[in-house]
């Protein structure tokens, strides 16, 4: 009798915040309850409550409690192996939906939809990636392709495959990315050397070089914001 009880009101209480976060919206409630929330579905026949208290106790903030290695997360009690892993992979989820969702539109004809595509496309990378976005005259994403992953002294440009892609693709303007996961995106003497190469392909070819952008810790670089392509070309 006890025990059904409980469920009872277990189950009401699960669905008041459901509703309460419904009606409020996710970003209007404390971080307690917003973890509360998420950790229901994660832990379905607990009382999550103490754990999202605890969790907050100890990284801090809820996006923090998401950025966190599994090892700690494991040794939160009440959370265990499962949900420590389920915890880590939700930004990977956000991240999945936000950047289809931008791809999706496939256009990027705003300064703002530049930098939120970059943004999203670097989230959450835990070593540097460098891309070549291929568009076409109306600023349609048409190839985007990642054409090394390491460090930026390591990085080796392929000219020949570079110029084949950009032809093969059918790009009219082409932009160069990359990240730094760990450091300001404020570039580096490699960074400019890199983004010379590639508007000497791409001005070999015909084809117009919009921007580097450049994705860290601090938000975005933009070579073409700050007017440093023409420099660039220079040298």
């Amino acid at each position: 009798m006890f025990d059904n009880k409980e469920k009872n009101i277990h189950k009401n209480h699960r669905k008041r915040l459901l509703d309460t976060v419904y009606k409020s919206g996710l970003e209007n409630v404390s971080d307690i309850v917003a973890l509360e929330f998420v950790l229901n579905y994660l832990i379905p026949r607990k009382d999550t409550n103490p754990l999202a208290h605890r969790l907050i106790e100890e990284f801090g903030n809820f996006s923090a409690v998401f950025d966190a290695d599994v090892e700690r997360l494991e040794k939160i009690d009440g959370l265990g192996e499962r949900s420590a892993k389920l915890l880590t992979l939700l930004p990977q989820v956000f991240y999945r939906y936000k950047f289809e969702k931008l791809a999706n539109k496939k256009y990027l004809k705003s300064r703002g939809d530049i930098l939120d595509f970059y943004l999203a496309l670097y989230y959450n990378k835990s070593k540097e990636e460098f891309y070549i976005t291929c568009l076409d005259t109306k600023n349609r994403i048409i190839a985007n392709k990642k054409i090394s992953q390491g460090d930026m002294n390591s990085l080796k440009i392929d000219k020949k495959e570079l110029s084949k892609l950009m032809i093969n693709s059918g790009a009219s303007k082409v932009i160069l990315s990359h990240c730094h996961p760990d450091g300001v995106c404020q570039p580096s003497c490699e960074d400019i050397s890199s983004t010379k190469c590639i508007i000497d392909i791409a001005n070999m070819l015909g084809i117009a070089f919009v921007d580097h952008i450049i994705v860290g810790i601090d938000g975005c670089y933009s070579y073409a914001r700050l007017d440093k392509i023409k420099d660039i070309s220079r040298y």
